[in-house]
């Protein structure tokens, strides 16, 4: 059963992946875009500080209405 302790688990753990992961890239990689139509690496990175944020107060309020003021936080 997944319940609240191993949802904090796996957000810990993914923040660290994630916190690793962003600490190998070099400035001038931020802007690579894989496809024209794909996010670049420094959008991506953005996606993903708030995604766990979001998701979590999605499950506490059933509502997306948080998510404008996410983004635009996780661009600073």
């Amino acid at each position: 059963m997944f319940d609240k302790k191993s949802f904090i688990a796996s957000l810990k753990h993914e923040t660290k992946i994630i916190t690793h992961l962003a600490g190998q890239l070099t400035a001038d990689r931020l802007g690579y875009r894989p496809t024209a139509k794909q996010r670049t690496t420094e959008e991506l990175l953005q996606y993903l500080t708030i995604m766990g944020s979001a998701a979590t107060i999605y499950a506490a309020t059933g509502t997306w209405d948080h998510w404008d003021a996410l983004a635009e936080k996780s661009k600073t």
